[in-house]
Order: structure tokens, then sequence, then C-alpha cells
């Protein structure tokens, strides 16, 4: 029914309800004084009308929408949520403690984004509902894997992006930093249930900060001065802060788009495409360090490549550090600390039907077993760790709607009093956290004290 003759409709209908109407009521109104009630009731629904129409546009269009008619001013709003259910089994010095099982929240998120002025001028900002990143860390007063650290909404992104003519853009405010790709791929759009172990243990995170860099469909360059790894929702006197730190990454996909690798999958259709990546972060101290102490030196650098088509898809990343401190940095009267630690990521994946998929990952961690370091290693036990991760995706509605199931096996022991479950993978006194425990609730890994220690999880997540 077109438009004109819905008002013709309710035109009749309001004639015929007026008259029902005064002859209820006893009163003496004229045909005339109906009619032209019915003329200003059209009128007004004509003048809504046309605002609707020529005021702006509403809608779906992968996000929900909200745009000005010149498309000058533009608000999308999405979420998405991961349910998760997760069961450990390890053998462990407790009898009663070689299960632990539980569901959880891992994410709830709303993100907004678009842009204000001009498309040129964009904004986005996003909060969790659940997930503390970098907080779900067993413990005494943590001990559960279902007992995940947060629950409250937290700030996870909140940054400005202008883009300048020829490709070159300006970024500011609180976002992930350049490096490792595994982090800077979506937590919708990863293979498995979660990034791989090494990410956990190697990721720079969110900090605040002003990115500058470039950007084409085969090409990106970005540098980044910000507070420091891991360095969210600070203030500037924290002393998870540090004094400067400096992040810098390209990426060149030598075969199909940059855009092609938003996420690691592949469809079964798709042509070949490759990126190849790599990136370095170096820091000072942090900003609480008294002044009679050296800065300590942290140096973090990766390579990645990544590669897909036909159905299949295949990620691998190196990650290296170097790490110096004084004695002073570390605890009066101990020995200073020198340190390379190094990590190795590598999974593959395969649609074997158009919306099924099988998986395997790799992750292995080789610390530095130099005896130099003192008591930063008293504690530890192992010098290698190695993971391995298998599973299945089944795509209901691509990953707008995606359930996962997956198993990872901890090859060597786990012990609780190593550098891998403490507060950081790189020592401490080196200033803020450098990447976070494998262990804990994120990742849904616990720490055991035998080898062959399992996790299984299973996760669906839905998007909107």
């Amino acid at each position: 029914m077109s438009h004109t003759k819905r008002l013709f409709v309710f035109a009749g209908a309001a004639l015929s309800l007026g008259s029902a109407t005064v002859a209820l009521a006893g009163e003496s109104v004229s045909r005339d004084e109906v009619r032209a009630i019915v003329a200003e009731v059209l009128a007004d629904s004509e003048t809504r009308s046309s605002l609707l129409q020529g005021g702006g546009s509403a809608g779906y269009d992968k996000h929900f929408f909200l745009a000005s008619v010149d498309n000058n001013y533009r608000l999308n709003f999405s979420g998405y949520a991961q349910f998760r259910y997760i069961a450990d089994f390890r053998d462990n010095d407790a009898p009663d403690d070689n299960f632990d099982g539980g569901f959880q929240s891992r994410r709830v998120r709303l993100e907004f984004h678009g842009h204000v002025v001009s498309p040129e001028l964009k904004f986005f900002i996003s909060g969790d509902f659940q997930d503390s990143e970098g907080s779900g860390v067993a413990s005494p007063t943590n001990p559960g894997i279902g007992n995940q650290a947060g629950g409250g909404f937290t700030m996870k992104d909140a940054f400005l992006d202008y883009d300048f003519a020829g490709g070159f853009y300006i970024k500011g405010g609180q976002y992930k930093l350049p490096f490792l790709r595994d982090e800077l791929v979506s937590d919708t759009k990863q293979i498995a249930v979660d990034r791989s172990l090494v990410n956990f243990g190697f990721t720079g995170g969110r900090a605040q900060g002003v990115e500058l860099g470039y950007r084409d469909e085969a090409w990106w360059f970005g540098f980044s001065f910000s507070d420091g790894f891991n360095s969210a929702n600070t203030d500037i006197n924290s002393a998870n802060e540090s004094d400067y730190a400096f992040t810098a990454r390209g990426e060149y996909a030598f075969a199909g788009k940059r855009d092609d690798f938003a996420a690691f999958t592949s469809m079964q259709e798709d042509d070949f495409q490759g990126l190849v990546g790599v990136a370095g972060h170096y820091q000072g101290a942090s900003n609480s360090r008294a002044e009679s102490d050296e800065d300590p030196e942290v140096l973090v650098y990766t390579a990645d490549l990544t590669l897909k088509g036909g159905g299949f898809s295949f990620f691998v990343a190196a990650v290296g550090t170097y790490v110096t401190t004084s004695d002073t940095a570390v605890a009066p009267g101990r020995p200073g600390l020198e340190q390379n630690d190094y990590a190795l990521t590598g999974q593959a994946a395969y649609r074997f039907l158009q919306d099924t998929e099988a998986f395997v990952r790799y992750d292995g961690i080789y610390l530095d077993d130099d005896a130099g370091a003192g008591a930063a290693r008293a504690a530890l036990v192992e010098e290698n760790y190695n993971f391995l991760t298998f599973g299945i995706n089944q795509y209901f509605a691509g990953h707008a709607a995606k359930l996962t199931i997956d198993a990872v096996v901890s090859l060597d022991r786990g012990d609780g009093a190593t550098r891998l479950s403490g507060a950081n993978i790189l020592p401490q006194g080196q200033g803020p956290g450098v990447g976070n425990s494998i262990f804990g609730t994120q990742s849904g890994v616990r720490a055991g004290s035998d080898d062959n220690a399992i996790a299984v999880r299973a996760q669906f997540q839905l998007m909107f």
C-alpha cells in the first residue's frame, strides 16, 4: 500500500471515528469541523514524513547506524558476547584439586564508532562488562576458572583517527599498540576460543598515546608514542605507566588486500592471500622509579606471516625480548639482570565444509636460563614451555554466530611458582607490566604441577 493510499485510509477512518465520537458525546459538531481536524492531522503526517526522508537515515548495514543526510555525521552501534564453558584436567599434589570446571562470560562488549564533521575524522569507543584485562590470574583469592575478575563496565578503546590526503593518518587516545598481529585481529575473528598463549604472555595490549602512520590497500606503517605496554586506563602518575615508550609496526600484503586479513579464517572460494609484518617496541622505566635507580631497557620485537586461500589459513609469529636492569632496579644488593627470551606460535586451519573448520596451534616459550639473573630466576623450574591447541569451528552465520570447541594441552610442567604464572612473562622490576600471565581465567589454562595438563574449552559467540 502506497503512502498516499495509507493517508486516504487514515482520513476515512478519522472521519468515521469523528462522526461516531460526536454522536456518542451528543455534541453538535459539523462535518466541516471534522474535515478541518483531519486535514490538520494529514498535514502534520506529511511534515513528519518529509523530515525523516530529508533529515537523515537509520538502519542496519553490518552495524546499526544513524547518519545525517550528507553523511558528514554517522554513529554505528554494535556489540558481541562470548560465553564459555571450561574444564581443566591436571595432576596436582592436592588429591582433590585435579579438576576445575565452570562457565564464563569472557567478553560482553559494546562498541560505538563512526565519524563527525566529515568521514575523515573517525572515532571509536568501546567498553566491556566483564573482562578486566590482565587481572584474571589464578591466586588464593581467585582460584577458579569461573571466578573471572571484573563484572563492572570498563573502558577498552577511546580514540580519534584523522585521515590526511595520500593515506597518512594520526590517531590519539586509548588503543591497541601496533605490535603483535594476533592481538590486532579482533576478539571475534580468532581461530581458536582465544588468542595464542604466546600472545597472552607478550602482548602490548592497550595504551594511551599518539600514533602516526600510513595505510593503503597493500601497506601499513604505524609509529606510536605511548605510556607503555598494558597501560590502559591509567593516570599520568601511575606506576603502571612508563616514562616513555615507542612502538612501530609495518605490514605488506603481497597477495590480496590488507582488508582481507581482518580475520584469520579463509572461505573455500577465496583466492590466495599473503601478508607479512614486523614490529618492535622499546620502553623505559616506570613513573614510580626512584631517581637513584638506573633506567632499565626493555626491547620486544616480532615478525609474522599470514597465508590464506581456498579454505586454508596459516599463521606463524616469532617474538623476542631483551631486558637489562641495574642492581637497584631489581632490589638493593641483588645482581643486575640481562636476559633474552623467545617465543613462537603457529596455527593452521582448514574449512573442510563451507561452514565447518578444523584447526591446530602450537605455542612455545623459551626462557633465558642465564644464571646471572640471580633471585629473579630462583623460582624457575623449566626454561622451555610447549603447548598444543586443536579444535573445530562451526559457523552458523559467519562470525556473527559461531561455536568453537578446542582443547589446550600443556606438554611441560606448569608449576605456579614460575614466571609464566606471575604478573608478567618478563621479570618484575623493569617498569610497567610487559605481557601477562598465560595461566588464569582469561586463557582458561590453569597452572599445574605435572605434565600434560589439559583445558577443554567451548565458546558460543554472538555479534550484533
